[in-house]
C-alpha cells in the first residue's frame, strides 16, 4: 500500500515566507520527488544481470586508470631525464 503523500503546501510563517527560502524548499521537494521516482523505477525493474555489468565496468575503469597512471609516470620520467 502506498504511503500518504505530504501536502505540497509549505508553512508560511516568519522567516519561512522569504522568497529565497520558499524557492529552496520547493527545489528540494522537487529533487526528493525525482529521486524517489528514480529509485522506485530502479527497484521495480531490477535486472539480475546488472551485477556482471557493474563488475565489468569496474574492471574496465581500473584498467583505464592504470593505463593513465602509467602514461603519467612515463611522461614525468621523460621530463626529469630530458
Amino acid at each position: 500500500m502506498d504511503a500518504p503523500r505530504p501536502s505540497p503546501e509549505l508553512p508560511m510563517s516568519g522567516w519561512h515566507s522569504e522568497p529565497s527560502y520558499v524557492a529552496w524548499v520547493r527545489a528540494r521537494q522537487q529533487q526528493a520527488r525525482r529521486r524517489a521516482a528514480l529509485l522506485s523505477t530502479l527497484v521495480a525493474h531490477a535486472d539480475p544481470s546488472e551485477a556482471a555489468d557493474n563488475h565489468g565496468q569496474a574492471v574496465a575503469w581500473a584498467e583505464q586508470h592504470a593505463q593513465a597512471k602509467r602514461l603519467h609516470d612515463s611522461a614525468m620520467a621523460q621530463l626529469r631525464h630530458g
